[in-house]
């Protein structure tokens, strides 16, 4: 198993779906006076027009390991737990009850429709909601191990699952049949759909990017490899480059025709623990355990900004582009912080507990 799983928990509403507003910022944070590494149970959703942003705080039960907006941002999606539930945005009003595992839930997301939620879960399922009632769809999709990671297809119409039980596999979202499976070297940590639904991109222990055909699963290209646990692997907007980061402290843009590295390896102190493309696919943001993050242009891997950093860091929980490019989110265990993603100035206080 990983040592160190990074949390996703900060979010903008719409963030990579097309146009949103980026006046507001979703987080789950750590309280001060919480011992490290403990999580003081709420999600936050901060209006990042001010200085010093103001929150508006739900007590959500539990550490908390997701948290996504939808897409009009109206509705706030939060793992923590063993449960997941959905927000009102606006007034903090619990749209649907609880919707419980029987151990921790790893990740949450809502369907491209909204109509739908899927969670994953320690306890090796992946369940399906109806987003307004938060009634169970259909019945479990059982896996042989916990479940770090599900997505939807951009139809909605399937689900791909990352398990620690080796397997990349993909549901019938109508049904919850299980359409086809395909074993891995090692643990998958995810499992992402490009954009036109045609392939799926894991990341796993054993440092392999692996792209696969979502008809068949099997690979597209030979595995693309990192000296290191390979934690996250995101296609590009426009589906012709991949990044993956990874804890052998490099972050890497590759071709998602050829496979081959473009640019040099993107490098931190510490080990990578997560990356994102910006909305128009022309940069890039990384951050590491040593709590920096850096942007770097997403064709060459050039840096763009210096190192990140506050004061007296901790391990980075998260990073997001606002869904314009302006603003780089950035979260520890202290606090939220806003960032110029153009001069990489801060923009703001600490957004504190």
């Amino acid at each position: 198993m990983p040592s160190v799983r990074p949390e996703r928990i900060a979010a903008w509403p719409g963030t990579g779906t097309g146009e949103a507003s980026s006046s507001a910022a979703v987080t789950a944070g750590c309280a001060r006076g919480i011992r490290p590494r403990s999580q003081d149970g709420t999600a936050r959703l901060w209006d990042v027009r001010m200085n010093r942003p103001e929150a508006l705080t739900w007590p959500v039960g539990g550490r908390v390991g997701a948290a996504q907006l939808d897409r009009a941002g109206r509705r706030l999606l939060v793992a923590a737990g063993s449960a997941a539930r959905v927000f009102d945005s606006q007034t903090g009003e619990a749209l649907t009850p609880p919707l419980r595992h029987s151990y921790k839930v790893h990740q949450a997301t809502f369907s491209p429709d909204g109509r739908l939620v899927a969670t994953a879960s320690v306890d090796q399922n992946v369940k399906l909601w109806d987003a307004a009632g938060g009634e169970p769809v259909g019945q479990p999709m059982v896996h042989s191990a916990e479940v770090w990671d599900v997505s939807f297809s951009p139809d909605g119409r399937q689900l791909a699952t990352a398990s620690r039980d080796q397997y990349l596999r993909v549901f019938d979202v109508e049904t919850q049949g299980l359409l086809r499976k395909q074993h891995q070297p090692s643990e998958i940590l995810r499992a992402r759909f490009s954009a036109d639904g045609n392939r799926i991109l894991t990341a796993c222990v054993d440092g392999g990017l692996r792209l696969h055909s979502s008809s068949s699963l099997e690979l597209v290209l030979p595995p693309m490899r990192h000296k290191g646990i390979v934690w996250t692997a995101e296609f590009s907007p426009d589906g012709t480059r991949l990044l993956s980061t990874s804890a052998d402290r490099t972050a890497q843009l590759w071709n998602a025709q050829t496979g081959q590295p473009m640019g040099n390896p993107m490098r931190h102190p510490k080990g990578v623990q997560m990356g994102m493309f910006s909305a128009d696919g022309r940069r890039v943001a990384t951050g590491s355990e040593d709590g920096t993050a850096r942007v770097w242009d997403a064709m060459t891997g050039e840096p763009l900004s210096p190192p990140l950093r506050r004061p007296n860091p901790t391990a980075l929980n998260a990073i997001r582009f606002s869904p314009d490019g302006r603003w780089l989110l950035t979260m520890d265990l202290r606090g939220a912080y806003l960032w110029d993603a153009q001069t990489g100035l801060s923009i703001s206080e600490a957004m504190m507990p």
